[in-house]
């Protein structure tokens, strides 16, 4: 069933690429709206279903009645109906609609908690109201912005045409903006910030040590994702340099998608006439793109640049908290290390002004921070906040915190059951995969069951490993960490009655 599923879900991508072309072929109000709401159904259900989101089965209902509608009214307005091809998308959506109405009988279903829906957090300058409009009010724009070329283009009888080419230049004009965009905040920073992560649609690069990784995942080709981390390399001057570094994202789109519109006005006559369409795209997306992200909202747990632009711009604990979380980056590429935290400012922000996965993080950062400096009491405490935040809510731990999560209860506790429930729930995702980095959790893992020759085994490789890596500051809160396991780890064996 999940094979099928999947299937459909690639019919989906197909399907809104059919739905942008009948906006096109039939470009009435009705036609233009509906269609373009049924590409984004179908966009968003290719998504969930690819992605097992709990959401997959109301996506994959709603596609299927997407279909149907948008191909019974051309079945409705054809000629020769019962000789027409609409008819596949007409059953297929009738088959989708069957299909995700069926329950998941693969396995039994699991309650899943309702995630809790905070309001706008005191000064971070958002508005619920400006929060759940900014999305409609930048496809109204992009909507405007296609009509107002086209009738351009009609007017100075530029050939207006529809083809593949067409959805080809408007990727490329997405990419080109999210480049644009993106880079604006790179090149923002200067050199007193090092890039260390960097997406583009489907590509993305990051910096680990002092190595680049490529990565290229097609499944983000619809959802074109865009970002950029940058670390300071020192914190003087701080706020200063972050706020040029944010500002500069917008900036750069509305400044190329300025220029882009000025080639199209000119495009008659001249040799770039032709790419007057991808210029056209380029321009309306960049300008929508740069100017709403100069409006402070929010978006899940994301910020616009208005946004950050806004907290930056204040003073207190907003301010510090953003000052904290470049501190936090920049032990990947520095010298500081998690002993270096503001612990007044992560103290001050979980749960204030940093909820649901946020909050966990900076109860995790209080965890690094303690270890770091050898209090392992309070690192237990900090420890103990995490686990009560993942218990008492419907927060999931994310991925590169699982291990964390093992080692500190195995090391700091001694708990084996409930460490060995959180390897098996690590090892049991369909992306895990084994690294160097699992080691000290493994050993961790093994000491807290007695299996202290196993145990000693893992820790050597953990120790072989941690030497190998860049000599940075989060890499040598590593080492200690090693060191603070191979210390227990003789200790235990030296204590261990004989055999």
């Amino acid at each position: 069933m999940r094979a099928v599923k999947v299937a459909f879900a690639w019919c989906f991508v197909l399907a809104a690429f059919g739905s942008v072309r009948m906006a096109q072929v039939h470009p009435t109000p009705v036609f233009i709206y509906l269609s373009l709401a049924s590409a984004i159904i179908f966009g968003r259900a290719w998504w969930s279903v690819l992605r097992s989101r709990s959401s997959a089965r109301s996506w994959g209902k709603a596609a299927g009645m997407a279909a149907v509608t948008l191909s019974g009214l051309l079945l409705y307005r054809t000629s020769f109906p019962l000789l027409s091809l609409y008819w596949i998308p007409f059953v297929a959506g009738l088959i989708a609609l069957v299909l995700f109405s069926l329950p998941d009988t693969a396995a039994a279903p699991v309650p899943v908690k309702k995630p809790t829906e905070h309001p706008p957090l005191p000064g971070d300058g958002t508005n619920a109201l400006v929060n759940r409009t900014v999305p409609l009010i930048g496809a109204i724009a992009a909507i405007a912005g296609r009509s107002f070329w086209s009738r351009w283009a009609t007017d100075h009888h530029m050939a207006v045409g529809g083809t593949l080419g067409i959805y080809l230049q408007f990727l490329l004009a997405v990419l080109l903006v999210i480049l644009i965009h993106e880079g604006g905040h790179a090149l923002g920073g200067g050199s007193s910030m090092k890039l260390i992560h960097f997406v583009v649609g489907p590509f993305r690069w990051q910096r680990i040590g002092d190595q680049w990784k490529f990565e290229f995942r097609p499944s983000t080709l619809l959802s074109f994702p865009g970002g950029t981390a940058v670390v300071p390399s020192d914190l003087n001057n701080f706020r200063r340099r972050k706020i040029i570094q944010v500002a500069a994202g917008p900036i750069a789109s509305v400044v190329t998608g300025l220029l882009a519109a000025v080639a199209v006005f000119t495009a008659p006559g001249h040799f770039w006439a032709a790419d007057w369409r991808v210029f056209s795209y380029f321009s309306t997306i960049s300008l929508v793109v740069g100017l709403l992200n100069f409006i402070p909202f929010k978006m899940g747990r994301g910020y616009s640049d208005g946004a950050k632009l806004y907290q930056l711009r204040s003073e207190g604990l907003w301010s510090s908290y953003h000052r904290l979380l470049g501190l936090i980056s920049s032990t990947n590429v520095t010298a500081n290390r998690p002993r270096d935290y503001d612990i007044e400012t992560v103290e001050l922000a979980a749960g204030t002004i940093a909820r649901g996965v946020d909050e966990l993080n900076m109860h995790l950062c209080a965890y690094a921070f303690y270890l770091d400096k050898g209090q392992l009491e309070e690192a237990r405490g900090a420890l103990a906040k995490a686990e009560a935040l993942c218990q008492d809510s419907s927060i999931e731990l994310p991925e590169d915190r699982y291990a964390e999560f093992v080692f500190a209860i195995a090391f700091l506790r001694r708990d084996a059951a409930t460490a060995r429930r959180w390897w098996d729930r690590m090892i049991a995702r369909d992306s895990f995969e084994f690294e160097g980095r699992h080691w000290n959790s493994r050993c961790a893992l093994l000491l807290s069951e007695n299996r202290l020759q196993e145990a000693l085994e893992v820790w050597k490789k953990a120790d072989a490993w941690s030497r190998t890596q860049p000599k940075v500051g989060a890499w040598e809160a590593q080492r200690h960490v090693v060191k603070l396991l191979g210390s227990a780890l003789r200790e235990s064996i030296a204590t261990a009655p004989a055999v």
